[in-house]
């Protein structure tokens, strides 16, 4: 497991949080860099305020935004004090090309930073003057110390390179003399509503034209906007970019942040996490106060601070993604499905069709721009084009009228026809149409229109241009009859025959912008009528994919790289105050060994394909990583009949009156609740767990990772008690427990924390030369998360109690060596299991 040591300055001592409250910013600054990896990369950091700063969760990065090591808990930086970080087992630093950047603990926020392009050897890349100055090339490295100034030398980046000086400009006063190393340019009043467009305003804070040409404008992805040549701010001026058509702004959770042209050297930034709605993220006072809600907009002009309001984001937010996140129920790797570089970035939904009378099965896949639809065919191990019928390239598709490239998102494949989701035309990019479109696929043209469009404008909210529909899924209305589904828009149970013509199903459309799924009974006959019957709410800031899964007769909602590739289930929930209704019942983390990809397509294979407990799942990727658009996994299911016991039971003699209805009438199909005993279980160790809300002795069984591990029977109350061993091959990490009722998919999970029986703990020191009765820091890695441990220091126990691990899995504790103690002394951490232990020697000097 990846190990990180802490190292604090001798001048530091460890103590706990002065009582000063630190500052919203902390009042720290990158302030030296060494990424020689002689003998490890790390960064330093100094305090250059006048009180404590607690650093314990900030967050160090490198250039990539994946990239983090956090800091460790109990980590205090006095007042003009350092502390350093080696970070090579989180991220290398590039020696000749990169960047160190500190961030909030809400992973958004920039704190510091500094980006480099050529090499700093033989010493370091330090501020000078020490805490404040510019970065250069130190004289010599000094770890957790004043850097020394001397004989540095500044750095080719402290010149900006967003214009070359060499190209004559209209305005020869464009760029100031001395121009600084950051921009005199802020980010000044952001609109994110998409009404009409997202612009974001920038001002010159100077007192001097600045020439913007090059700089970069991004969201919070890597999606970019390139400011045109030639563009001028005036000192004391704004200039305003509609940036739309290059990246949405969310108006639920999303940044704004502008770049010096190398795209990486970051400016300045602001992030927000609520929308903005009816107004604009400004600066109060203009160009220099904090951002806060503003009175009315003012496009290029003096900001209206007149009856603003201060918004949630001053604080730290939690995002709307909090229900407690499952480890993927199906195998952690997964394979790329295409042949590398063949379909380009832009791809988006999926269907998954079985092969009848010995066909092949078919993978149905959409790209979003240009509009085409694919039909696949697996060879090997990759999904390729269908060859016959005009599908070998796949086939283009248009609006009814024959013109326009549609901005095709999600996709629903039926017996007569497909049916796509889309946010726009992409030949009028800038203009938000959200729709449903319906196309006939049956015939051998290459390139299809669109028989009907149900334009949704007039009902969803005011979107941007591209935060429109992004999935769509049909949910049939016998599942939704059963299930007991409130029509919204009377208040009352769902009745189809409400809605004539609107076929089998009801059309559930996810919209990126509002994070919101839609369900629309639409009318087949010409597409001039739709009702939407209920607004679903995700915990999801977008929504990029929604699926309904017949299997679990729940529906899938998909969140991309925004939401760190999660996915939730939504069923309809039979009691409380959202019976009727559907809610989120479970999320899950993507699979462990997939990169946090923007998947906008995602489809499970049907039960057909059920095999020892595992089926087939796919991903598309609208942005071709490493050459790859479709990924394959996958995702555990279950038999559609509960085993039988061993030995069959006598049917029971009914006492007292019949009802008329056997005992073991299962429920309709829902969710029940399951719990298990602790939290923590080791491999090869038996563990208990129970559900609650059978039907008094309704048979169910248990599974862990695909394989049944339990069968059983509830008792009278409908509560059904498992116990059973820990395989020693199950995975060390969290692990769901899937309980499964005799009724199909009558489902129950929870979750269970598996430890390595056998396994070795990192254990290192803040320094590993340590002077009798000071203070130093230990650090271990490799826990589970709650995991209970024991140190011991010199054969002593270091604390009275057990101290336990992080949500991370890591434990720092500060440690006071004996005035008595001289010569190599032992240190041993013991975790849950005997076996899972680590050790180091502290040598201990006198004074």
């Amino acid at each position: 497991m990846a190990l990180a040591v802490l190292l604090l300055s001798a001048v530091a001592p460890i103590a706990a949080p002065s009582a000063s409250a630190a500052p919203a910013l902390p009042t720290l600054v990158v302030n030296e860099v060494d990424a020689s990896g002689a003998p490890q990369d790390w960064i330093e950091l100094k305090n250059t305020g006048t009180v404590a700063v607690d650093a314990s969760g900030l967050i160090l990065k490198d250039d990539k935004a994946a990239d983090r090591f956090d800091i460790p808990a109990n980590t205090v930086i006095p007042a003009g004090g350092y502390a350093s970080f080696e970070v090579a087992d989180a991220f290398g630093l590039g020696a000749k090309g990169d960047a160190a950047r500190l961030y909030l603990n809400d992973n958004t926020t920039l704190i510091d930073g500094y980006t480099w392009t050529s090499d700093a050897s033989p010493a370091t890349w330090g501020r000078c003057p020490d805490g404040t100055g510019a970065f250069g090339i130190t004289q010599s490295k000094t770890r957790d110390a004043p850097n020394t100034c001397t004989t540095s030398t500044t750095p080719p980046t402290s010149t900006p390179t967003a214009t070359p000086t060499a190209t004559p400009t209209a305005t020869p006063t464009a760029t100031p003399t001395g121009t600084p190393s950051a921009a005199p340019l802020v980010i000044n009043e952001i609109d994110a509503s998409g009404d009409p467009k997202d612009w974001i305003e920038l001002k010159n804070t100077s007192t001097a034209a600045f020439d913007a040409s090059g700089l970069v404008l991004k969201d919070e992805t890597e999606k970019s906007f390139t400011i045109p040549a030639g563009t001028t701010v005036a000192a004391g001026g704004y200039v305003v970019f509609d940036v739309a058509d290059s990246f949405g702004l969310g108006k639920g959770a999303d940044s704004a942040r502008l770049f010096r042209s190398d795209g990486t050297t970051l400016i300045d930034s602001f992030s927000w996490t609520t929308d903005s709605a009816p107004s604009t993220w400004g600066r109060c006072p203009d160009g220099t106060g904090a951002f806060v809600v503003m009175g009315s907009k003012t496009r290029g002009a003096v900001n209206d601070c007149s009856t603003s309001t201060t918004p949630p984001t001053s604080e730290p937010t939690t995002p709307p993604t909090v229900p407690t996140a499952l480890t993927w129920p199906g195998s952690p790797d997964v394979t790329t499905a295409n042949v590398q570089n063949y379909f380009g970035t832009n791809m988006s939904g999926l269907a998954y069709e079985l092969g009848t009378n010995g066909a092949p099965d078919t993978l149905r896949a959409i790209k979003n721009g240009p509009s085409t639809l694919y039909r696949l065919q697996k060879v090997g191990t990759q999904w390729v084009p269908v060859t016959t019928d005009g599908w070998a390239n796949g086939k283009a598709l248009h609006y009814a009228d024959g013109t326009g490239d549609p901005d095709t998102e999600g996709l629903v494949v039926t017996p007569g026809a497909v049916y796509a989701s889309v946010e726009r035309n992409n030949s009028a990019s800038g203009v938000s149409r959200p729709a449903v479109l319906r196309f006939d696929t049956t015939g051998t043209t290459t390139s299809i229109n669109a028989t009907i469009e149900w334009n949704l404008t007039a009902d969803l909210p005011v979107l941007g241009s591209n935060l429109g529909p992004e999935g769509v899924a049909l949910v049939p209305d016998a599942a939704l009859v059963s299930k007991g589904f409130i029509d919204e828009t009377t208040g009352k149970t769902y009745d189809p025959s409400r809605y004539p013509n609107h076929g089998a199903g009801l059309f559930f459309v996810g919209v990126e912008g509002t994070g919101s799924i839609y369900a629309y009974a639409l009318d087949q006959t010409d597409g001039s009528k739709l009702t939407r019957l209920a607004t679903i709410t995700t915990g999801f800031p977008a929504v990029m994919e929604v699926q309904w899964d017949a299997e679990k007769s729940a529906l899938w909602a998909v969140c991309d790289n925004t939401c760190g590739g999660q996915f939730a289930l939504l069923d309809v929930a039979a009691t409380g105050t959202t019976a009727g209704h559907f809610a989120v019942t479970t999320v899950y983390n993507r699979p462990a060994n997939m990169g946090n990809l923007n998947n906008e397509g995602f489809v499970t294979a049907p039960q057909a394909l059920c095999v020892n407990g595992s089926k087939p799942v796919f991903w598309a990727d609208d942005d071709q990583d490493g050459g790859y658009s479709l990924r394959q996994g996958t995702i555990d299911c279950v038999a559609s009949t509960v085993p039988s016991d061993p030995t069959p039971t006598a049917t029971p003699t009914p006492t007292g009156t019949p009802t008329g209805a056997p005992t073991n009438t299962p429920l309709p199909a829902t969710t029940f609740r399951a719990t298990t005993t602790a939290g923590l279980h080791v491999q090869g160790s038996t563990i208990s767990a129970s559900a609650s809300g059978l039907a008094p002795k309704e048979r169910f069984y248990v599974r862990l990772q695909g394989t049944t591990v339990y069968t059983g029977t509830a008792d009278a109350d409908g509560v059904g008690e498992a116990r059973f061993s820990i395989a020693a091959n199950i995975v060390e990490g969290k692990q769901a427990l899937l309980f499964v009722g005799s009724t199909t998919e009558r489902t129950g999970t929870t979750a269970t924390y598996v430890v390595a029986k056998s396994k070795s703990l990192g254990l290192t020191l803040s320094r590993s030369s340590v002077v009798a009765g000071l203070t130093f820091t230990i650090s271990v890695k490799g826990l589970a998360p709650g995991e209970p441990l024991v140190l011991t220091y010199g054969g002593k126990r270091i604390s009275v109690a057990t101290a336990h691990a992080s949500g991370s899995g890591s434990f720092a504790v500060k440690v006071t060596t004996p005035s008595s103690a001289r010569g190599a002394v032992s240190l041993v951490v013991r975790g849950l299991v005997p076996t899972r232990t680590g050790n180091t020697v502290a040598v201990v000097r006198s004074r």
